[in-house]
């Protein structure tokens, strides 16, 4: 073992394999959150310096120590029974953690309760290892913010190259499966902010379908938009963790299961998303590949009547705008203890607080948010 790299295996290791070594009793739960929480330690409070991790969860042990008397009782929750996952600083945990966005205006008073989301992965087992760096508000606070900055967190660090983005805004979570933190992340996205991380750190990321994951108790931007999703180093963890966010456990052969897709329709739309590089046209072409190979019956190319009108209008920051207006009061009036109720009040904050808040760029979609009239919208009032 390298003290600079302690644990290396871990950078290669799967959820499968990991849940092998502990039903086996190679390991235990606490042992091999240990050898994450040394890899933190090593890669991301020192060394690199990679600012991922926010904050390491005060009751791993006592998590661990549950996880693992269940086990040796013969009792398994589900697929991620010990298995230490980080999440992003958006989504909301009872207990110990803090739930801030990467906001100062969110810091120190956690959230009352599991957001549905998290509570999902504790019935599966998952150890909770800690929260992990983002873009502010999940990139949504001003057109000239920097990936993976926030007023709490700091700068997220590109694992392979440092002075590299981490893009955003789950900056954190890809950084963190990339150096191998933790065996799985959960990221966020509204547009981008798991599959372009995943991109830039060199994993895998899924966003579920809009609704696929409960959404309450995520700080939000769009509810019309936002979807928890996992991070992972594999295809077959991806599958793992996606399934028991969406309670969908058949998406855990998404990985191993060669006739998957077998007769499913999946149209292929080619216009203004290929012919612009050639190395990424054979990327495109590779995973076409790939799911005719699964099986999938590929309609190729797919028309759009109105490809040309979406690749020139840009309704979302408008959509963006009300919608997280709307959503951040319905989200805070669930959080007791804060000072801010509302987006005005996050603004004002700010203000209060520039040095460490504005030092690097303003607000203005935040405010561009505040102009709006508040959306009337059930399901933002909704416990679903």
């Amino acid at each position: 073992m390298s003290d600079a790299r302690p644990y290396e295996d871990l950078a290669t290791s799967t959820i499968g394999g990991m849940e092998r070594r502990l039903e086996t009793g190679e390991l235990d739960t606490r042992e091999l959150t240990a050898r994450f929480l040394a890899r933190i330690e090593a890669l991301d409070s020192c060394g690199p310096e990679l600012h991922a991790v926010l904050q390491v969860a005060p009751d791993w042990e006592e998590q661990a120590a549950t996880l693992d008397r269940e086990r040796s009782e013969g009792h398994r929750h589900g697929p991620l029974h010990g298995i230490p996952i980080l999440l992003k600083d958006n989504l909301d945990t009872h207990g110990p953690m803090e739930t801030t966005a990467g906001s100062l205006a969110l810091a120190g008073s956690p959230a009352p309760e599991d957001a549905p989301a998290v509570a999902r992965l504790r019935d599966a087992g998952a150890l909770l290892l800690g929260k992990t760096n983002l873009s502010e508000f999940a990139n949504w606070r001003s057109r000239y913010s920097v990936s993976g900055w926030s007023g709490v967190g700091g700068q997220t660090h590109n694992p392979h190259v440092l002075d590299r983005t981490p893009s955003g805004s789950s900056s954190g979570s890809g950084a963190a499966v990339a150096a191998a933190l933790a065996a799985a992340a959960i990221g966020t996205e509204t547009d981008g902010s798991i599959v372009s991380p995943a991109n830039a750190n060199g994993v895998c990321g899924m966003k579920p379908t809009v609704g696929a994951v409960p959404g309450l108790g995520i700080v939000p931007i769009s509810a019309s938009q936002d979807s928890a999703g996992p991070l992972t180093r594999c295809v077959a963890d991806l599958g793992v963790v996606a399934g028991v966010l969406a309670a969908r456990p058949e998406w855990a052969d998404a990985g191993r299961s060669p006739g998957l897709l077998r007769g499913a329709r999946l149209g292929v739309v080619r216009k203004g998303l290929s012919g612009r590089n050639q190395h990424t046209d054979r990327l495109f072409e590779d995973a076409l590949l790939a799911l005719r190979d699964a099986g999938a019956v590929l309609i190729d190319p797919v028309e759009l009547a109105t490809a040309d009108e979406l690749g020139e209008l840009r309704p979302e920051p408008l959509v963006f705008a009300h919608e997280m207006k709307a959503g951040l009061a319905a989200y805070l009036a669930r959080r007791p203890g804060l000072a801010v109720r509302n987006v005005e009040d996050v603004i004002r904050f700010n203000l209060e607080h520039a040095d460490e808040e504005l030092r690097w760029f303003g607000q203005d979609q935040l405010e561009k948010a505040a102009e709006f009239n508040r959306l009337t919208l059930a399901f933002l009032e909704g416990d679903a």
